[in-house]
Order: C-alpha cells, then sequence, then structure tokens
C-alpha cells in the first residue's frame, strides 16, 4: 500500500483531533525508551510543531532547510503554494542530528522518505494502541499545532491569518477552537 493511500486510511478511521499535550508528552516519552523508534519522535515532533503535512515532510530535502534563517521552505503540491515555516528549536536539534545521520540524502526522513513514513506511521498506529490512546493521524499532528497556537494567540486575526499560513481548512480552525 502506497503511503498516501495508508494516510489517508487512517485519517479516515479516525475523527480528526488534536492532542492533548499530556498524550503527545506520553507517545514521545514511550518512544524515547526505545531507539528503534527514533524516526517515530522525529516525525511526530517535526509536523506537531511546524503543522506540515505528511506529504510535504516526504518531499522535504535538505535544500529546503535554511539554517541561517531557521526555516524550511516548504513546496505544497496540494495548496499549489511555496511557504516558509519557522524552525523552532526542538525542531532545529532534530533536523540538525537528522542530517548528520543521513548527510548522503537528499531528503530529511533519509534515502527513502516514503518508506520510513509508512513505518512511523504504523509504529505510531501500534504505540497509540499500546498506551491506550485511539489511533493518531499525521493530520491530527497538525490539529495539535494548530491548537497550540491557537491557545497562544487566542482567536484573533493572527491566529486566522497563521491557519491560512499552514492551509488549514475553516472546519480545523473551528474544530481547534472548540476543543479548547
Amino acid at each position: 500500500m502506497s503511503t498516501q493511500k495508508y494516510i489517508r486510511r487512517a485519517a479516515r478511521n479516525t475523527a480528526t483531533r488534536s492532542l492533548s499535550n499530556e498524550h503527545l508528552s506520553l507517545i514521545l516519552s514511550s518512544a524515547k525508551e526505545d531507539p528503534n523508534l527514533q524516526d517515530l519522535v522525529d516525525v511526530v515532533t517535526i509536523i506537531s510543531n511546524t503543522g506540515i503535512r505528511a506529504q510535504e515532510l516526504i518531499e522535504l530535502r535538505w535544500s529546503d532547510v535554511d539554517v541561517e534563517k531557521r526555516d524550511l521552505v516548504v513546496n505544497s503540491k496540494k495548496s499549489a503554494s511555496i511557504h516558509r515555516v519557522h524552525l523552532g528549536a526542538k525542531v532545529f536539534q532534530i533536523l540538525e542530528a537528522r542530517h548528520k545521520l543521513h548527510r548522503e540524502s537528499k531528503y530529511v526522513l533519509g534515502k527513502s522518505p516514503q518508506l520510513t513514513l509508512y513505518r512511523v506511521l504504523r509504529q505510531l498506529c501500534s504505540l497509540s494502541a499500546s498506551i491506550g490512546i485511539a489511533p493518531i493521524s499525521p493530520h491530527d499532528l497538525r490539529q495539535t499545532f494548530l491548537r497550540a497556537c491557537l491557545i497562544r494567540e487566542r482567536p484573533s486575526n493572527r491566529s486566522r491569518k497563521l491557519a491560512d499560513e499552514h492551509r488549514l481548512s475553516s472546519g480545523a480552525f473551528k474544530r481547534a477552537l472548540i476543543q479548547d
């Protein structure tokens, strides 16, 4: 099954939601206990802290990472746009570590980014089940990012602009508001 089909199936099988800070922390701390789940930690942290789509992460190249400005240039085929995403300290550290491991690859997720993401999504489903959380999709992680931004900004023109910048639908924006 292709990664895109797997992502769509995961999203279809669960209602889109944002994760609470407790659930996100539980997932990350559980994954950090197993060195074989480092890619999962990286992917969950990157998506939940930048709001980029899973497909955008698959296509993300090292040439898209601007170390000096501490941001990413994301080329979104879905919204037919190119935009910049600021990197927080956590994501920047993860990208530095991944670059050391994957210097020979042109992609942030390694030589085979689709397979890496597919494996991570299977691990995420398995891990979430083992700790008693409903299956999590990459879109849930994007919702978590939006919700965190809304909590910081409280519904304002700035938070709506942020949702627009991340190409989040008005429905996603409203769901994030309701969940607070």
